[in-house]
């Protein structure tokens, strides 16, 4: 597997390869330059390909091992390079595709981290461990998060999907799920049902955000991402949502790092106007028009996006909350908008609903009981290895 990754990535980015190929065999030093190098992307329609070869056992397994190498790294830095490189451009986006999100999330983290490290900025890894500690228990921000669903319906069922312990290799993903129904909004059909997935920054992806921002904190240490059947939903759901935070005593609205709006839309014209039109609050709006001529190049999904600190006991926790349709989750997920497709320089995943039914329906398999009792036990013994 790992030879079909660089043989993709050898036919896309000449530069790194030679340059990784010039080094390979030295026992000398890494630039700090190279370390922060974007990785080499393989192409996204390549991978999807990949997905349909090989068995999801071996992508599991590859991937659990390069987080192992990582975890352990050489002391051959170029080799760690390497390692980097194909967990970020390879394994990483591959997980996201198969919707193994808390494997990618380890690998992104745990990446983020060696280059961080070895750039000399390791002060920012510390940075994001102190600020990650400061946030509160996990039921503190789980009481967060079910208060901000909580606007969307009163009856829902809230699980940890992936939940690593604490420290370093920290990864925390859940989701919420309400079945929309007479005390549902009004208008809404009665088997209408409404996502919520959110997830706590990891310890890497954190620590290069702060890198990136010289220290600042973002907005989306924690984050919410509703899903709703219909840009109509999002409309319906968003402006809601927002009028009560205004009104609730214990959230600030905040602006992102890259605006001074704290909240944000994105879509086509009607989507973008209906919403404005619905918010009713005096609070500063960033709205991208994709119809428009300044956002002609911009890719095409809809999201509308409020920033926040919300105070629980006595933690402020900063949280983003998304609502977005599934279509368009997908897309910023892994299609055109996605962050593998932008890396690939607008190459997305060619996914449609047939392939993701027939991975969907491949991970049921696996889970069925065919997996060798032993790899499970072993499976379990790596993942909490790693709680500390």
């Amino acid at each position: 597997m790992a030879e079909k990754y660089r043989s993709m990535v050898a036919r896309k980015d000449t530069k790194l390869g030679r340059v990784m190929n010039e080094t390979s065999n030295k026992n000398q030093p890494v630039s700090t330059k190279l370390w922060l190098e974007p990785s080499p992307m393989a192409d996204p329609a390549d991978m999807l390909e990949l997905v349909k070869e090989v068995n999801l056992e071996s992508v599991l397994l590859k991937s659990v091992e390069m987080f192992d190498n990582l975890t352990r790294p050489s002391t051959k830095e170029i080799a760690v390079l390497q390692d980097v490189f194909e967990a970020e451009s390879f394994y990483a986006p591959l997980c996201e595709i198969l919707g193994y999100d808390g494997i990618a999330m380890a690998l992104r983290s745990v990446s983020a981290q060696i280059r961080l490290q070895k750039s000399g900025n390791g002060q920012y890894v510390d940075q994001a461990q102190r600020i990650l500690e400061k946030l509160g228990t996990i039921d503190e921000v789980k009481q967060a998060v079910s208060k901000l669903f909580g606007y969307f319906g009163n009856d829902f069922d809230m699980d940890n999907v992936v939940d690593v312990g604490s420290g370093q290799h920290n990864i925390q993903i859940g989701e919420l799920l309400h079945q929309v129904g007479a005390e549902g909004a009004e208008g809404a059909a009665n088997d209408q049902l409404l996502r919520g997935v959110w997830r706590i920054k990891s310890v890497g992806s954190l620590a290069m955000k702060l890198f990136k921002n010289q220290g600042k904190i973002p907005t989306d240490v924690v984050a919410l991402n509703v899903i709703v059947p219909d840009k109509s939903d999002v409309v319906r759901y968003f402006p809601v949502m927002v009028k009560a935070l205004d009104e609730a005593d214990d959230v600030e609205f905040v602006p992102g790092q890259k605006r001074v709006e704290p909240l944000h839309i994105r879509g086509d014209k009607s989507f973008v106007q209906d919403l404005v039109d619905a918010i009713d609050v005096d609070l500063p709006i960033d709205s991208m028009d994709l119809d428009s001529e300044k956002y002609k190049d911009e890719t095409k999904f809809r999201v509308a996006k409020a920033m926040m600190r919300m105070s629980v006991d006595v933690t402020m926790i900063p949280i983003e909350v998304m609502v977005q349709t599934e279509n368009d989750r997908l897309n910023s997920r892994i299609g055109d908008a996605s962050h593998v497709a932008i890396k690939a320089k607008g190459n997305a995943v060619p996914f449609d609903h047939s392939t993701l039914s027939a991975i969907k329906a491949r991970k049921r398999h696996l889970r069925s009981g065919r997996v060798n009792p032993r790899s499970i036990e072993r499976g379990d013994r790596f993942a909490f290895s790693y709680a500390a």
